[in-house]
C-alpha cells in the first residue's frame, strides 16, 4: 500500500502547534532560552486561527493520495 504524509504531526493538527518534549523544559536549549512569553502567546493565537485551514489542507492531501491509490489499483485490475 502506498503511504504518504501531509507533513504535519497529529499533535499539530489537533492543537495547532508543535509539542515541546518534557526533557527540553528541564534543560536549557536554544528553543527554551529564546522563549518570549508575549510573543509565544501571540504565535499560539495565530496558530489556533490557522488550525482549520491546516486541517483542510491535510484532508485535501489525503483525498489526493487516496485517489492516486485508487487509480493505481484500478489500472492493475
Amino acid at each position: 500500500m502506498v503511504k504518504s504524509s501531509n507533513g504535519d504531526t497529529p499533535f499539530s493538527l489537533t492543537y495547532g502547534t508543535e509539542a515541546v518534549i518534557p526533557a527540553e523544559i528541564g534543560m536549557t536549549t536554544f528553543r527554551i532560552a529564546e522563549l518570549d512569553m508575549a510573543k509565544n502567546d501571540e504565535a499560539l493565537q495565530i496558530n489556533l486561527e490557522l488550525l482549520e485551514e491546516k486541517r483542510e489542507q491535510a484532508a485535501i492531501t489525503e483525498a489526493k493520495s487516496k485517489r492516486q491509490m485508487e487509480k493505481y489499483y484500478t489500472a492493475k485490475v
